[in-house]
């Protein structure tokens, strides 16, 4: 195996029966290392060009179905040049190539050997009988996949794992007293929610069964502030997960409590994508109607006190099929977009005079009255149809730049997977110390709308600690919601960005920047104007500059939250030293 840097992916099947999913496999793969792809006109390729190709990689990945493909080797026994592949991995005296085989489960009539009508019966059974062998030494390393999405979650994360490993085993021996570099902020796997007083000692037997990967996080019913404390695990983790038993929902005896879980919940679909409950005893045949959709892993309660460890490995593995759980190293991007929905902004538009009636000053509401109107003139002269196509009921589906152009949200996730796929040597990768970044959105509403839950104390801490916010410049002049942005934008640790679908040299630059300037709100103005600080950006217009923008400040700011600690790697090999 040569010993480059450049990390090479061997990609090998049968060709017709496997087309979607070797795309599929090239799409994954290609993220994380150079391709050494076998695609050929024929399969009848040179069995030792393809064996040579093999041998010049890092990792081969082989897909198998139910066909043998072409036959390089008579035999006996025949062997395919896909066989041949696999075994090109182990070779006497040389290098062992890391193999990943993923089994196909499904079939169809087409895509079976057994039953192709092109061969003669006993070819037939021949093959048949090839790829069961084939299949059942394969399976010592391989994974079995249903349908493409499947293979693709299957793929990333093993994929991404053995990348790793290369680079790591490609990287310079560090001197003795160097200093390895761990982040204090590494996300945990799971947060392990549970109600305290119901069944506490099943939560802390579960979360024990996997104590590195799961975060225990009791929760008070009696405490109003329920999503407050559940925070403090959720932010810890890469996922959240509410176990139940009937014990836990008898201790729901009124509507209050049940509201208070219920918006927990939301608020779990909202940070993580998805609700899980894992429920114990039958328990989810309990579950309050009133509640909004949760994702129901039941428990056996059995297993649990039989061997806690293994009950709790097969409840993460069941938590990975919901959600990109990865014993990777990982850490939080806290994402808040500062938008007005599509009804706020209509009834802004439709009636600007009754809206700015609620700021008392009559000189900021003249002066912030025409900064409006010079702002939905410029809008309009770029984007006649303005407001159209640019507001929802939702704030991250806000599309900053008009109809067909990416929603807010939809710019975040791009930024984020483009820094987890950069190359390693990149700037990225270098300041992440190749930590991979999940998104953990927060909404503005949790603070418009505080339910007594502590969800605006939540959002305000978030914002506090420091958060990736990118804001509407609508919402500093619209009064309902300006109030809202300062409080949020007045900590100095987040990376704040402002846009706007329109040339911001509509007003005078002394407007703009001025005592009475709508983009005077908390420190923002300051940061930009004065400290010229870098994670501060005014009146992004167009989605290159934000993704630019993005890609700069995303990793600094996860740098700058994540706290890297020194450890001496002296300390880690004292036992090699004493051998």
């Amino acid at each position: 195996m040569p010993a480059g840097q450049e990390f090479r992916i061997y990609i090998s099947s049968t060709i017709d029966d496997l087309k979607a999913e070797r795309a599929a496999a090239v799409e994954v793969a290609g993220r994380y290392g150079v391709l050494v792809d076998s695609y050929r006109l024929t399969e009848e390729a040179h069995t030792t060009k393809c064996v040579a190709d093999v041998r010049s990689a890092h990792l081969y990945i082989g897909i198998l179905g139910r066909r043998y493909g072409w036959i390089a080797e008579q035999g006996p026994p025949p062997k395919s040049i896909t066989e041949l592949e696999f075994e090109a991995c182990e070779m006497p005296e040389q290098p062992r190539i890391p193999r990943l085989m993923l089994l196909r489960t499904t079939t169809a009539d087409k895509d079976d050997d057994s039953r192709d009508g092109k061969f003669a019966p006993a070819e037939r059974e021949c093959r048949r009988v090839a790829v069961d062998a084939f299949r059942s030494r394969a399976a010592a390393t391989g994974i079995e996949f249903a349908d493409i999405a499947d293979l693709k979650l299957r793929l990333q994360e093993a994929v991404r794992t053995q990348r790793d490993r290369h680079y790591r085993a490609a990287a310079p021996e560090p001197g003795m007293m160097e200093q390895r570099r761990q982040w204090q902020t590494r996300l945990k796997q799971v947060a392990l929610l549970a109600l305290q007083g119901a069944d506490d000692a099943l939560h802390q037997r579960l979360a024990l069964g996997r104590a590195k990967d799961f975060e225990a996080t009791p929760l008070r019913i009696n405490d109003a502030a329920l999503g407050r404390q559940a925070e403090q695990g959720l932010r810890v983790a890469q996922l959240g997960a509410l176990l139940l038993t009937p014990a836990a929902l008898a201790m729901l005896d009124s509507p209050e409590r049940r509201l208070a879980v219920g918006r927990l919940l939301a608020t779990l679909r909202r940070r993580f994508g998805v609700a899980s409950v894992l429920c114990l005893q039958g328990a989810e045949a309990q579950l309050p109607g009133e509640w909004p959709a949760v994702d129901v892993l039941p428990v056996d309660q059995a297993q649990l006190l039989a061997d806690a460890a293994a009950c709790a490995t097969d409840v993460l593995a069941r938590l990975r099929v919901l959600a990109p759980v990865s014993a990777q190293t990982r850490l939080a991007v806290p994402t808040l977009v500062l938008a007005p929905t599509e009804a706020e902004a209509r009834a802004l538009i439709d009636d600007p005079a009754g809206a700015f009636a609620s700021i008392a000053d009559p000189d900021t509401r003249s002066q912030r009255r025409k900064q409006f109107d010079a702002l939905v003139k410029a809008l309009r002269r770029s984007h006649p149809n303005w407001p159209d196509g640019f507001y929802a009921a939702t704030r991250e589906q806000w599309r900053c730049f008009g109809p067909g152009s990416q929603s807010a949200g939809e710019l975040i996730n791009g930024a984020l997977h483009a820094i987890n796929s950069a190359l390693p040597g990149s700037r990225e990768r270098e300041v992440l110390q190749d930590a991979e970044l999940v998104r953990r959105s927060y909404e503005l509403d949790e603070y418009l709308l505080d339910d007594s839950g502590g969800s605006r104390a939540v959002l305000t801490e978030a914002c506090d600690r420091g958060a990736l916010v990118l804001v509407d410049e609508l919402v500093l002049l619209h009064p309902a919601l300006r109030d809202s942005a300062q409080q949020l934008l007045a900590a100095e640790r987040g990376a704040v960005a402002t846009v706007s679908a329109c040339d911001p040299a509509h007003l005078p630059t002394h407007k703009l920047f001025g005592e009475l300037s709508f983009l005077r709100v908390a420190a923002v103005l300051e940061r930009f104007a004065r400290r010229r600080d870098l994670q501060c950006e005014l009146a992004l217009n167009c989605s290159t500059r934000v993704e630019r923008w993005l890609r700069g400040a995303v990793p600094r700011l996860v740098a700058d939250l994540g706290g890297l600690t020194g450890e001496p790697s002296l300390v880690e090999r004292v036992d090699d030293l004493l051998q």
